[in-house]
């Protein structure tokens, strides 16, 4: 190599780091798309395009496989082969969802497959975390905007910005819920959680906490309870490992946050004289709990139903559709099919990733996923990447309660986490 292809390599690297660094920003910013041949597309779109661009430049057009990686290329194979064995089966509308949805998961795993397991990698991986804690507490601050206008002065920050009036404006069954710019209440609730982990300020943490209670996200809550309790027993099993160090809070920064926290609600409380609204809003907060746990909510009880139906819906299936899915991303049309559940929906997916994954992909493609995220939390464990091993443990947990592989970020975060500089043994 010639001084000047050298220089223009490191330029590339660095240009490459830098987009790296703003897909992990825009990635959660849902709600800002471009129009193009009637499709709004999601900014990351594009910048994951521009980044398979700029790779395949610098890797010489050469792509890298590595055994480390088996069970994440056997899951992005099955992901495709779930549509293409139901061509027939889905209706034209399905069929077009779900080869767009397969067509994305292609473009990421083929950024994936272009990056290889050395120092510039991980570098990479280091830049996109940067921008997605940086875009997880704008993401927060944008939350709480929302709830002060909206709540004090009737204000739809989405509206004023964005001038959108649809599912942004972050009404749910008749309640507003913040949402920041991520166009939905359960990837606003996920994203606090994971900024949590991301986080080693201490006030940003629980910062990060009391939005997500604000949020009133119950899938994010619970699982970031979950999440919690497993690192907490694990943490005391493994007492001599070195795990997740961020959760480690000095007792003097406890205090003061606490105390600061409590003179800023008093200040609040006494200013907007919002008292007796609050205990309104913990009522009703209390309420939907018990209702969700008692089995009185609608949402709670599809949820469950979706689960329950499973093995109803297998007798219906050939053992090829059970094995490898009747359509990735198209379940609801099985769902529909034989259950009669939301009918009447053009288009729909159950709110869980877990049956989604069962039903859209098979079962063997569901047990290729949990392998693909257990080792990929027991990498980051081996690694001392405790921040990571927590993000992808609470990513999982939380598919059992909504669908959040609708969004692009989920699949970022479990490839991105799997990155870093292949180990070296022996002299």
């Amino acid at each position: 190599m010639n001084n000047k292809a050298i220089k223009l390599d490191v330029n590339l690297s660095t240009l490459i780091e830098k987009f790296f660094y703003v897909l992990g920003f825009v990635c959660t910013f849902n709600v800002i798309t471009i129009k193009i041949g009637g499709i709004d597309l999601a900014l990351a779109n594009f910048i994951i395009i521009a980044l398979i661009c700029m790779m395949s430049v610098k890797n010489r057009f050469k792509i890298t496989l590595s055994r480390q990686w088996i069970y994440i290329y056997i899951l992005m194979i099955l992901f495709v082969v779930s549509t293409m064995i139901n061509i027939d089966y889905l209706n034209d509308l399905y069929l077009s969802y779900s080869i767009k949805r397969v067509f994305k998961i292609i473009l990421l795993f083929l950024l994936f497959f272009l990056m290889k397991r050395d120092e510039f990698s991980e570098l990479c991986k280091w830049r996109f975390f940067d921008g997605l804690k940086l875009s997880i507490f704008c993401q927060m601050i944008l939350g709480l905007c929302q709830l002060i206008l909206y709540q004090f002065f009737h204000i739809d920050l989405n509206f004023l910005l964005l001038e959108t009036e649809n599912e942004m404006l972050n009404i749910y069954q008749n309640e507003f819920r913040i949402a920041g710019f991520t166009g939905n209440h359960a990837f606003f609730g996920l994203l606090m959680v994971i900024g949590f982990f991301l986080e080693k300020k201490s006030w940003r943490k629980w910062m990060y906490i009391l939005v997500l209670l604000v949020s009133t996200s119950r899938t994010a809550i619970v699982a970031f309870a979950i999440s919690i309790l497993i690192i907490v027993i694990y943490r005391y099993l493994h007492r001599e490992a070195r795990y997740n160090r961020n959760l480690k809070i000095k007792k003097e920064t406890l205090i003061l946050i606490l105390v600061g926290i409590f003179l800023l609600l008093i200040i609040v409380m006494v200013e907007f004289n919002v008292v007796v609204k609050f205990f309104d809003g913990l009522t009703v907060t209390i309420e939907k709990f018990q209702k969700g746990i008692l089995g009185n909510d609608s949402s709670a009880n599809m949820h469950l139903r979706f689960y329950t139906e499973v093995p109803s819906m297998w007798k219906k299936l050939s053992i090829v559709q059970i094995l490898f899915g009747t359509g990735t991303y198209a379940t609801g049309y099985t769902f529909s099919n034989i259950t009669g559940i939301y009918e009447w929906l053009d288009f729909w997916n159950p709110d869980t990733d877990i049956v989604t994954i069962i039903i859209g992909n098979g079962i063997v493609t569901f047990v290729i996923y949990c392998v693909v995220y257990c080792k990929s939390i027991i990498n980051a464990i081996k690694n001392n990447e405790g921040k990571y091993a927590s993000i992808l443990l609470v990513a999982f947990i939380a598919g059992f309660g909504y669908l959040y592989i609708a969004s692009t970020w989920t699949f970022l975060i479990l490839l991105m986490t799997s990155l870093r500089k292949e180990e070296k043994h022996g002299k």
